[in-house]
C-alpha cells in the first residue's frame, strides 16, 4: 500500500529470508479484497436497483449510495499507487557497508 520511508525511513534494509513478508502480504491482500468487495457491492446495489426499482423510479437512495460505494475504492487505489510512483526512495549501499537514503531531489531532507 502507502510507503512513508520519506518520514520514517525503514531501519533494516536488507531482509533476512521473508518472515515478516508474508505478515506484510497477508494485510495487504486482506486490505485489496475488503475494498474490492466494497466496490462490489456498490455495483450490485445499482445493478439490483436498475433491475427492479428504475422502471417505478422509487428506491432512489441506492443510487448515490451505490455511486458511493463502487466510486470511492477506485479513487483511493488511484491515489495510493501515484503516491507510490511519486514518492519513492532508493536505497544505496556505500563502499563502507552502510545503507543511506537517496531522496528524490523535490523532497526535502528532514
Amino acid at each position: 500500500m502507502g510507503s512513508s520511508h520519506a518520514l520514517h525511513p525503514p531501519t533494516d534494509v536488507q531482509s533476512d529470508g521473508g518472515g515478516d513478508c508474508w505478515g506484510k502480504r497477508l494485510k495487504a491482500c486482506l486490505a485489496w479484497l475488503g475494498v474490492l468487495s466494497v466496490s462490489v457491492i456498490g455495483g450490485l446495489m445499482l445493478g439490483l436497483w436498475t433491475s427492479w426499482y428504475h422502471p417505478t423510479n422509487s428506491q432512489l437512495w441506492m443510487v448515490p449510495f451505490g455511486l458511493v460505494l463502487l466510486v470511492t475504492p477506485v479513487l483511493a487505489w488511484v491515489s495510493v499507487v501515484a503516491s507510490e510512483i511519486c514518492c519513492h526512495v532508493v536505497v544505496a549501499e556505500d563502499p563502507q557497508g552502510r545503507h543511506r537514503h537517496k531522496h528524490p531531489p523535490n523532497e526535502p531532507l528532514v
